[in-house]
Formats: structure tokens, C-alpha cells, sequence
């Protein structure tokens, strides 16, 4: 009879590989990543459906309506700078070049309002003072103190 035998490796291995990958993954959301966001989705799907987790929750209740907010780190640009550097040796000949590139994240908070557990709103702090919806914009004051102290 043929037993298949497992290297004792292979556990270690597996666990690494899924930390490395783990750590990897995304670590905010993106306008792409949010395309799929419609106004009265549950908030189940949405959570499903997010790239990251919410940094956090708070809940607020204004003109006599309930409402979550949820705040998620929202990518609005990426700039990458790449800088070279020589040494030169003799007779000013360069001996050694050190190329290094650094990408840097900017990032704004993604405000995702619930009432009734269904979505009702997102979009960044301004956005809520721009809204066209009445009740939005009677609520912005409100979700802007919550969101300058968190």
C-alpha cells in the first residue's frame, strides 16, 4: 500500500505564504473599488463587497432618524519619485549607480452612511456639504462634528 507522506515543512510553509499574501492585500479602497456602492444595499453586502474593514463606526441620530457611519481609508492619488545616485571614482568616472523609487499613498476617509441598515449616502466629508439630497445636507453639520472627533 503507497502512503503518501507530507514534509514537515509544508505546514510552516503554507502559513507563511498565507501571511505574506495577507499582508500584501489591499490597505484601503479605491474609486474602483467602490463603483459597485447603490443606495439601499444592505449593509452585509456592502461590508462583502469592501476591499478593507472600516477603520470605524459610530452612530449618530439627528432630526429624529438613526444613522451609522462607517469611515474606510479612500486612495484619491499615487505619486511615484524615483531618484538615482552615482559615485564616481577615479578621473570622475561613475563607479556604482543606486537607483530608488518610492511610491506614496494619498489617502482622504471614505464616510459610508446606513439609516435602516440600508446605505443611504457615501462619500468624503465635502461631499456630504454638496449633496443635493435635502436630508443630507441638514444631517452634514452633524456628521462633520462626529468626524473631526474621531
Amino acid at each position: 500500500m503507497y502512503q503518501r507522506k507530507t514534509a514537515w515543512w509544508g505546514g510552516p510553509v503554507a502559513l507563511l505564504c498565507l501571511v505574506g499574501l495577507t499582508a500584501c492585500g489591499p490597505q484601503f479602497v479605491t474609486y474602483n473599488s467602490i463603483g459597485f456602492l447603490q443606495k439601499g444595499m444592505d449593509q452585509k453586502t456592502v461590508h462583502d463587497n469592501m476591499d478593507v474593514s472600516s477603520t470605524s463606526m459610530i452612530t449618530i441620530t439627528e432630526q429624529g432618524h438613526t444613522y451609522v457611519l462607517e469611515y474606510y481609508p479612500l486612495q484619491t492619488a499615487q505619486t511615484k519619485t524615483t531618484n538615482t545616485t552615482y559615485s564616481y571614482g577615479s578621473f570622475g568616472v561613475p563607479t556604482t549607480r543606486t537607483t530608488t523609487t518610492t511610491i506614496t499613498d494619498h489617502t482622504h476617509t471614505l464616510i459610508v452612511m446606513y439609516q435602516d441598515r440600508r446605505l443611504r449616502y457615501w462619500g468624503m466629508m465635502a461631499d456630504y456639504s454638496k449633496s443635493e439630497d435635502p436630508e443630507i445636507l441638514a444631517i452634514a453639520p452633524a456628521v462633520y462634528q462626529q468626524f473631526m472627533n474621531h
